[in-house]
């Protein structure tokens, strides 16, 4: 993957996510990481997690470019429903022209902004297996269903 793409991870809870970010991100060079749940070692722990928080967070890397962030429990800070803040709109958007990607990690996809899932280069989807999440995937991908059979640290690799 390159650093100014854009990735979604997504399944179940204790399933992979993590140790796979945590492998992409060692292969890249400047990485920044959004890390509410304290998982991610030289990490950005959010004070109070709130979308301005989050924004903030992003402008500092919008103004330099030249690096990938990792948002963690990211339907937290980009739920679908409401509009992208400013500077995740402006990475998922422009990023690549100032070399920014994204990588998005969540358990919940029908919870995260469609914007930022639909402009995704690449997904790994671990197991999945509400309803919700299914039809959502279903969109997008043809087998969807498969997901519910995946067993633990089990993925596949969408390429969009």
């Amino acid at each position: 993957m390159k650093s100014n793409e854009l990735l979604t991870i997504s399944g179940k809870r204790g399933y992979g996510k993590t140790t796979v970010a945590k492998t992409i991100i060692l292969k890249l060079k400047r990485v920044a990481i959004w890390d509410p749940m304290h998982e991610y070692t030289g990490s950005y722990i959010p004070q109070s997690g709130s979308i301005d928080e989050f924004n903030n967070f992003l402008k500092r890397y919008w103004e330099t470019g030249n690096v990938f962030i990792l948002v963690d429990e990211a339907d937290q800070v980009m739920p679908e429903g409401r509009p992208l803040c400013e500077y995740a709109n402006k990475i998922i958007n422009l990023g690549r022209h100032r070399n920014i990607g994204m990588g998005i990690v969540t358990r919940r996809l029908a919870r995260l902004s469609k914007t930022a899932f639909s402009q995704s280069q690449e997904i790994i989807l671990f197991h999945h297996f509400m309803p919700n999440d299914i039809n959502y995937l279903k969109e997008f991908i043809t087998n969807a269903d498969e997901l519910r059979f995946l067993q633990k640290y089990e993925y596949k690799i969408y390429k969009l």
